[in-house]
């Protein structure tokens, strides 16, 4: 009896001691995403300083926030609204750094050579640019199919491939300030017989037929036209469900140097970037508030949950409101319309 009372108690303690650990996983767990989640994160910014008896780590360091800062707001502002926040006092950019860290310390040819991955405060960062009236986006980088066109309106000619420098030169430049990804069609010879035959009529074409084969929703048409010394640009866009057509025109394309093709390819990613930007405003002028129940049985999807929260940019706030045996009750503040809440949510 006594040995059966012992094992009984030893069952319990054990059972006991489970659900702790348990629990104490769920709460690190969360702590962790917390963390995370309330942070924007730059990373891999490369810092070099002259190492000699002026040297100076805290330097390098002010140098790594002032990179990461302006690294950041080019993800999160449009073009327009960069020049407005382009000069910003370093002891302001401080206040609003989380953490940072570095990595890859060396010393090359008497130079301090070191990596820096560096951590702001989402909602301080917020704050910042709404006391300036700017409205940020979240740093979403996306992967899309780009399809260039050249139509050379003087002959009469059509160029997709490898002759056309637009396709050549496109993915030529990385530049991490970019969001939008670009992924360049292989040739095809099928496409390109396609499109002769509909060249005079190529601004109506449906391009369904081709993009099928690229498993994208999420595309660029870019037509440019040549005529005389002119350039026309016409881009049939499709984001995140949002179509548009841009037209865009550069004068005097011939009396340009080399490289203009790489200065027009810039000017048009930041068109593009931009567009990309205004889809994903974080508009705190907004705020809806939602109710959602959860089976609280589903520990999985409450998980999944809880982390989305904490990671979306639109979430300005939330708190469990109520719990059951049968649901958990959230409470939600979001800076977007009910639509935008769903489809975000429903893709994770």
């Amino acid at each position: 009896m006594i040995f059966n009372f012992l094992l009984s108690k030893f069952i319990i303690n054990k059972i006991i001691y489970i659900v702790f650990t348990l629990l104490l996983s769920y709460l690190i767990f969360f702590s962790t995403i917390i963390a995370y989640g309330k942070t924007y994160s730059v990373d891999d910014i490369e810092i070099i300083e002259p190492y000699n008896l002026e040297f100076k780590k805290n330097k390098v360091i002010d140098k790594a926030f002032s990179s990461a800062f302006e690294m950041l707001l080019s993800n999160i502002l449009s073009s327009k609204d960069l020049y407005k926040v382009k000069i910003t006092k370093l002891n302001d950019i401080k206040t609003m750094v989380d953490s940072f860290s570095i990595k890859d310390e060396k010393f090359v040819d008497n130079n301090y050579i070191a990596n820096f991955r560096v951590l702001f405060d989402k909602k301080k960062i917020i704050n910042f640019l709404n006391l300036q009236n700017i409205i940020s986006s979240s740093p979403i980088k996306n992967k899309i199919v780009f399809f260039p066109i050249l139509i050379d309106l003087n002959t009469n000619e059509i160029f997709m491939y490898k002759d056309n420098l637009f396709y050549n030169k496109w993915n030529t430049q990385i530049n991490k300030k970019f969001l939008l990804d670009y992924s360049i069609p292989t040739e095809d010879l099928e496409d390109l017989q396609l499109i002769q035959k509909n060249i005079t009529n190529i601004e109506n074409f449906n391009f369904d037929l081709i993009l099928k084969k690229y498993n994208s929703n999420e595309y660029i048409i870019c037509i440019f036209f040549k005529e005389k010394n002119n350039l026309k640009i016409l881009s049939k866009i499709n984001l995140n469900q949002n179509s548009s057509i841009v037209r865009t025109e550069i004068k005097n394309v011939d009396s340009m140097n080399k490289d203009s093709e790489l200065e027009i390819i810039k000017k048009l990613k930041i068109i593009y970037d931009d567009y990309w930007k205004s889809i994903n405003q974080i508009n705190t002028s907004i705020k809806l508030s939602i109710t959602i129940s959860l089976d609280s049985k589903n520990l999985n999807k409450i998980k999944m949950f809880e982390k989305e929260l904490e990671f979306s940019d639109l979430v300005y706030d939330y708190r469990v409101e109520k719990m059951s045996n049968l649901n958990i009750i959230y409470k939600i503040l979001y800076n977007g319309t009910p639509d935008k809440f769903i489809n975000n949510f429903r893709q994770k």
